[in-house]
């Protein structure tokens, strides 16, 4: 972000099968390209996005929308969601893993309400970060 424009849109890209064997276990970040095919729906989700008010600076993102994952929230238009501006704030969400369980199971979406959410980010104060989705526990 410069000046309320976006400038730059990556995408993340994660290790094939064969990059796992090797040992590359992270995912890292490619350009996206306008007129790609591949590209199109996390593009429109930043065209669709208002940043009006971003500050200057990089800020990671989940695309969501129909065309993407399967859109779960059941969104109608895609659009961006940056993790570290738009981030709702839980009370007391529990640590263990069956009250975190438990938890995720009925957790709504802050973005498309009646829709469950995909999961929970944790932000450490030093700017680390861990997702953990319902689909990481096994169902029961």
């Amino acid at each position: 972000m410069r000046s309320g424009r976006i400038v730059r849109v990556e995408k993340r890209r994660n290790p094939s099968k064969a990059q796992k064997q090797q040992g590359i276990m992270d995912g890292w970040y490619v350009d996206t390209a306008e007129g790609s095919a591949e590209d199109k729906w996390i593009l429109e989700a930043a065209r669709n996005t208002d940043v009006s008010g971003w500050p200057d600076d990089e800020h990671s993102c989940e695309a969501l929308g129909p065309r993407i994952q399967g859109n779960p929230l059941n969104l109608e238009e895609h659009r961006c969601v940056p993790f570290n501006l738009h981030v709702p704030a839980y009370a007391d969400v529990p640590r263990s893993y069956t009250e975190l369980q438990a938890f995720l199971t009925g957790l709504e979406s802050r973005f498309a309400p009646g829709h469950l959410a995909e999961g929970i980010v944790f932000h450490h104060p030093g700017g680390r970060r861990a997702k953990i989705k319902r689909k990481d526990f096994p169902r029961t």
